[in-house]
């Protein structure tokens, strides 16, 4: 076994972040996970595992949001950020699956263990220790934007794809090409811990899911009202005063002060 990287350790996790698939020239079309590992006593901790080749995966294994994974992982060698794990894909097994019947009551006692950060208390523990994943209570959710991505990136990553006849094995040569989405989706919000006349946070929202709806809805209702159905879904339902909304958020690796918005937890208050 190569445990170059350090030994293999065989864990458990619920997944609680897909990010939107992300071409790279060392990994090809990857995915970063990540998920919420319990331990001892109630205690649990976020993990993050990637890359994760996840359109490469058989079908059986390709996990969901709020599936119970279990996966051999180990830290790797290029990421020193604490909670960043490499996984054996092989070894994925799909446990269970948490769903929200109920008032989400199956996925409560899970998130319920991870500590609450404020924005800026989060920024503050990655600058004292690494921290680089936690959920973040925002005290005041104020817009929901939509940016034009630059042209110039968009065309970047299309030449890429057609630059990878062999991106792919040959049992999977019809799986289309990952599609760079011409639009950043971002929240602004201010923390509990924002001080007067502070800038309000404005993050990126990458969790595959908003992306996902901008693709399907884009077929479904047309350009002329996507982007107006999506401010409707992320603002005015995830982020409505009967939702306990907070965001799962995690730094860049080569900018670690930068944070984003992975995914959202909204259960009924």
């Amino acid at each position: 076994m190569d445990t170059h990287d350090g030994a293999w350790s065989e864990i458990e996790l619920t997944v609680t972040v897909k990010a939107y698939p992300a071409i790279s020239t060392k990994h090809r079309e990857t995915v970063c996970v990540a998920g919420i590992q319990e331990g001892l006593l109630g205690s649990a901790s976020h993990i993050r595992l990637y890359p994760v080749p996840f359109r490469d995966l058989p079908f059986e294994v390709r996990f969901r949001k709020w599936d119970r994974v279990r996966v051999r992982v180990r830290r790797p060698r290029n990421d020193s950020r604490p909670e960043s794990h490499s996984i054996d894909a092989s070894t994925i097994e799909l446990l269970g699956h948490l769903g929200p019947e109920r008032n989400w009551q199956a996925r409560r006692p899970v998130v319920d263990q991870l500590h609450r950060y404020s924005m800026c208390e989060l920024q503050a523990a990655q600058k004292a220790d690494g921290t680089s994943l936690g959920l973040v209570v925002p005290d005041e959710v104020l817009d929901f934007t939509v940016e034009d991505r630059e042209e110039d990136e968009r065309e970047e990553a299309r030449r890429y794809l057609a630059s990878q006849p062999t991106l792919f094995d040959d049992d999977k040569a019809g799986l289309p090409l990952v599609e760079a989405i011409p639009y950043y989706f971002r929240y602004r919000f201010r923390c509990a811990d924002c001080a007067p006349g502070k800038s309000p946070h404005h993050m990126s929202i990458i969790d595959w899911e908003i992306h996902q709806a901008y693709r399907s809805w884009r077929d479904q209702y047309g350009a002329d009202q996507v982007l107006e159905r999506l401010r409707t879904k992320w603002l005015e339902e995830i982020c409505a005063p009967d939702r306990d909304t907070m965001f799962f958020t995690g730094n860049m690796h080569q900018h670690p002060g930068s944070f984003l918005v992975l995914g959202c937890w909204w259960p009924p208050r």
